[in-house]
């Protein structure tokens, strides 16, 4: 099989672990519930992390200092995209997204997927950033209503029919496992074709640098 040219910039599960290993080590547990909340968007902006730091952290009497968002943006586990851009690093999302759900369960996951969707239709930043706004919504909605997700994304892309996912699959190398869940196909599409914009209008990933 061919190297994926959009994972060969992830990290490998193992050295995910490690990073988030190393990253609760470094600034603790409370840190770490954190960054499980913020795994789920994918892409964030400081306001984005702040607001769910505010909803589902402090409002749940879970208090964590304000520098922790800092420290997440500015960690491994996060890459830069712009300014005001981080994504997760997506082997370390997907680490973070287990952790959050083996101590909340579902519906925090499914919470956070509505409070996105509603913040997606009030900043005015992200409504500047088409194909960021695409993207976030897809990944709310893969938790919310998958089979809707996956058709709007087959949609979304050149061709006709079925033969859409194939020709996107050729593009950007590559899989869906079929025996995943429609909702983790729909997020799985829905972070590989974020990856992908990306690789295709040649924006490497950046590193912040932070230790």
């Amino acid at each position: 099989m061919r190297p994926d040219p959009i994972k060969e910039h992830w990290l490998s599960e193992e050295m995910a672990i490690q990073e988030v290993v190393a990253f609760e080590r470094r600034f603790g547990e409370r840190h770490l519930l954190l960054a499980c909340h913020a795994a789920l968007p994918f892409i964030l902006t400081p306001e984005l992390l702040n607001l769910i730091h505010i909803n589902f952290l402090d409002n749940q009497k879970i208090r964590i200092p304000w520098f922790a968002e800092a420290d997440f943006l500015l960690s491994p586990l996060c890459r830069q995209i712009d300014d005001t851009l981080f994504e997760v690093e997506p082997r370390v999302r997907e680490v973070l997204l287990i952790l959050l759900e083996e101590r909340f369960k579902c519906r925090q996951l499914t919470d956070i997927a509505d409070f996105l969707l509603a913040y997606l239709q009030k900043s005015q930043e992200l409504q500047r950033r088409t194909a960021t706004t695409r993207t976030l919504r897809w990944i709310a909605l893969s938790y919310l209503a998958p089979d809707e997700t996956i058709k709007e994304i087959v949609d979304s892309l050149p061709g006709a029919g079925m033969g859409r996912v194939h020709r996107q699959c050729a593009i950007v190398d590559f899989e869906i496992p079929v025996s995943i869940s429609q909702q983790h196909r729909a997020i799985f599409v829905a972070g590989a074709f974020h990856g992908a914009v990306r690789r295709i209008r040649g924006c490497p990933h950046q590193t912040n640098g932070a230790q």
